[in-house]
C-alpha cells in the first residue's frame, strides 16, 4: 500500500530563527516560507524583525539558532564565498533607496551582475541595454545616477536585479523613497517583470497598499512571523 505526500516546493524555508545583536534579541523563532514563482508580502512595524529576516534568508546575516534553506541548499552548511556565490547568480535585490553605485552609468550599474558571474563585456551590456528599455529607460544607459530623478533610478535598480534572470528576488521596501504615482508604477513594473520570468519574491514593507499586490501575506511583529493575512 502506498500513501500520497503532498510535497511543497519552496524557494525558501526558514525554521525558528533567533539572532541576537548584543542585548537586543532580533528574531526570536522566526518561521517563514517562501514558495517557488510566488510574491510574498512580509509586512510589520519598523524594528519588528522584517529586514533582519530578510537577511537571513539572503545569507548575508548568520542567525544565531535555526535552519534556513535555500534553494534546496542549507545555508548553515555553506562557506560565506558559497554564500555570495549563491547571492549573485541566483538572486537579486531591489533596496529602498536603489543602491546604485554612483560612479557608474545606468548601464554599467545594471550590467555589473553579470560581469561579476563572467559573462562577456559585449554580451553583458546588450542584456542590460534590453533590460533599460524593457524597465522604460531605453537611451537613458549613458546616464549617471546623479542626473535621474528616484523613480528612474529605482527603475534601474528594477532593471539590475532582473537583468540575470535570478530564481529569488528581495524587494526591501522598494518603493518607500517614492511618491506614490512612483512607487506604484516601480512596484508594477518589479512584480510583473519577475512574474514573467518565474522568480519568486520576498516583498518587505509596511505599506498596506504594497501588500495588497502579494499573492500572501504574512505579519512580523517584535522578531517572529505571527501569521497570515489576506493581502
Amino acid at each position: 500500500m502506498t500513501s500520497d505526500v503532498m510535497v511543497v516546493d519552496h524557494a525558501v524555508s526558514a525554521q525558528d530563527l533567533h539572532l541576537d545583536f548584543g542585548p537586543t534579541r532580533a528574531l526570536r523563532g522566526a518561521t517563514i516560507e517562501l514558495r517557488r514563482g510566488e510574491v510574498l508580502a512580509l509586512m510589520g512595524a519598523s524594528g519588528s524583525g522584517k529586514s533582519t529576516l530578510l537577511h537571513c534568508l539572503a545569507g548575508i546575516l548568520r542567525p544565531d539558532a535555526g535552519q534556513v534553506r535555500v534553494l534546496g541548499q542549507e545555508l548553515g552548511t555553506m562557506t560565506e564565498r558559497q554564500r555570495s556565490a549563491l547571492r549573485l547568480a541566483r538572486m537579486g535585490f531591489v533596496l529602498q533607496g536603489g543602491e546604485l553605485i554612483p560612479e557608474l552609468t545606468l548601464a554599467e550599474n545594471v550590467a555589473l551582475p553579470l560581469q561579476l558571474t563572467g559573462t562577456p563585456h559585449r554580451e553583458a551590456a546588450g542584456r542590460a541595454a534590453a533590460m533599460l528599455d524593457a524597465v522604460g529607460l531605453g537611451g537613458a544607459g549613458d546616464r549617471r545616477t546623479g542626473a535621474v530623478s528616484g523613480g528612474e533610478a529605482q527603475r534601474a535598480a528594477v532593471a539590475r536585479a532582473l537583468v540575470h534572470e535570478p530564481e529569488i528576488v528581495f524587494a526591501d521596501e522598494p518603493t518607500g523613497a517614492l511618491d506614490t504615482v512612483n512607487g506604484e508604477q516601480v512596484l508594477e513594473l518589479l512584480l510583473t517583470s519577475a512574474r514573467a520570468r518565474g522568480a519568486s519574491v520576498l516583498l518587505v514593507t509596511h505599506d498596506h497598499r504594497v501588500a495588497a499586490h502579494a499573492d500572501r501575506l504574512q505579519v512580523m511583529r517584535d522578531g517572529t512571523v505571527v501569521g497570515e493575512v489576506e493581502p
